[in-house]
């Protein structure tokens, strides 16, 4: 991981953390795991936002900023189950 991916990543866990959500990482190693590298998003309470694939790191940019190539404030909640967040 460069450093750039991960000064995204802790912008992404510090605006998830105003929503009162927590960003966590899989733990895979293996870089062929078909789940390496993706995220979940949970509530305050403990429950996943998101299905059982993960999230990319766009995905969660998406979910928890919006899509800064439309500027728009509605985003894409395709992979999220529940209630989303924001």
């Amino acid at each position: 991981m460069d450093n750039d991916d991960k000064v995204r990543e802790n912008r992404l866990r510090r605006s998830a953390s105003r929503q009162r959500v927590t960003l966590t990482k899989r733990r895979r190693i293996d870089p062929r795991a078909w789940d390496y590298g993706r995220f979940d998003l949970y509530d305050h309470q403990g429950n996943r936002l998101n299905d059982d694939n993960g999230l990319t790191i766009d995905q969660v940019e998406t979910h928890l900023i919006g899509d800064p190539n439309d500027g728009a404030d509605e985003q894409d909640d395709d992979k999220l189950v529940g209630t989303p967040v924001g």
